[in-house]
């Protein structure tokens, strides 16, 4: 009959076939030339680099001096500029700190999660990037597999071209981290245990511990300092990497990469998501920088919960100071996790991912 068209899961048409297999072979055409592109400008980038830190330290001397000096000439600087530019003529006004507090206001409106690049290692960005491209060449190839409508012959030529990709960009398995990694450092814990402990007393931490959680002889007040430190300490070089990968997929040159939230735009990730919307597919970014810090934020909130109590019995004397603390924590606690949510909501809404 007339106007019948093949029932949902049956054969296309030869001519709508060959449209079928051209966009497929476009896709996967454009999405390889895509990820070439993000890889040729990682490699750019040094092998390992404190600059961000370094940038980083500056801006907040910078924005220091700014601050301390604004506080008493903002109005009054700004006050005069506004008059002298009621006559002919024009003069700048000074927002000394401002400046900064907009960068922030717009790192954080872009999506970007409230934290600052630290340690880069391209070993890690490496990883963050292959994974990345491999689990959407892994969806575009099993589309091509699942897909009724191409010829034997176009899915095996275009199985083998995403097949050649896979294997450049094969990102390290899961198990092979757990084992390589997890499971060695939950093993050699007691040791760390251990040698934390003994490192604490070295330098002079102890005191005032009542032999609960902590060992008989280190003081709770500057463990529960140390220890967050050390844990930021490492979970900020691979969050680094994400934000340079996320970086990178912004569009702009890598000397730019270490700050995604001074870029504006969705850059590569626009791309991405017209290429793979060519095909019927819709995929979105692995927010692992908000699972990082989420993570170490509970984490440290967990920490500091186990030793609070350890910390009252060691200062029974200082009931104001230990209720200012745990206040100060809850609020902080509070802030992260609107920050990681507005970074959640944001990143979604303006396409940067």
């Amino acid at each position: 009959m007339d106007g019948l068209r093949p029932a949902d899961g049956g054969s296309a048409g030869p001519s709508e076939a060959s449209a079928i297999s051209e966009r497929y072979a476009t896709a996967a055409d454009e999405l390889i030339k895509l990820y070439r592109t993000i890889e040729r400008r990682a490699m750019q980038l040094p092998v390992i680099s404190l600059m961000p830190f370094l940038i980083v330290l500056w801006a907040l001397i910078r924005f220091y001096f700014f601050f301390i000096v604004g506080i008493f000439l903002l109005v009054p600087v700004n006050l005069v500029v506004f008059i002298r530019n009621l006559f002919p003529g024009r003069w700048r006004y000074r927002p000394f700190f401002l400046r900064d507090i907009a960068y922030l206001a717009r790192w954080l409106w872009r999506g970007e999660v409230s934290t600052s690049p630290f340690l880069f290692v391209r070993p890690l960005l490496d990883v963050f990037l292959k994974g990345h491209f491999e689990r959407r060449l892994r969806r575009l190839k099993t589309e091509v597999l699942l897909s009724n409508d191409l010829s034997d012959g176009a899915r095996e030529a275009l199985t083998r071209r995403l097949d050649g990709a896979l294997e450049r960009w094969r990102s390290p398995r899961l198990t092979a981290i757990f084992f390589s990694v997890i499971v060695p450092g939950v093993i050699s814990l007691p040791g760390w245990h251990q040698q934390v402990t003994e490192f604490l007393a070295w330098i002079g931490l102890s005191g005032a511990s009542t032999g609960g959680v902590l060992p008989a002889g280190l003081d709770p007040a500057p463990v529960i300092a140390f220890v967050p430190a050390v844990m930021t300490y490492f979970v900020a070089i691979p969050v680094t990497a994400f934000l340079v990968k996320r970086g990178l997929f912004l569009g702009r040159e890598p000397s730019r990469a270490y700050f995604p939230g001074g870029q504006p735009g969705a850059g590569f990730y626009a791309r991405e998501r017209e290429i793979l919307a060519g095909v019927d597919i819709r995929m979105r970014e692995v927010p692992i920088d908000v699972w990082i810090l989420g993570i170490l934020t509970a984490s440290m909130v967990g920490f500091q919960a186990v030793f609070w109590r350890e910390f009252g019995a060691a200062y029974p004397d200082e009931p104001l100071e230990y209720r200012t603390f745990m206040a100060g924590l809850l609020v902080a606690l509070a802030m992260s996790i609107s920050l990681l949510v507005l970074a959640r909501i944001r990143r979604g809404r303006t396409g940067r991912q």
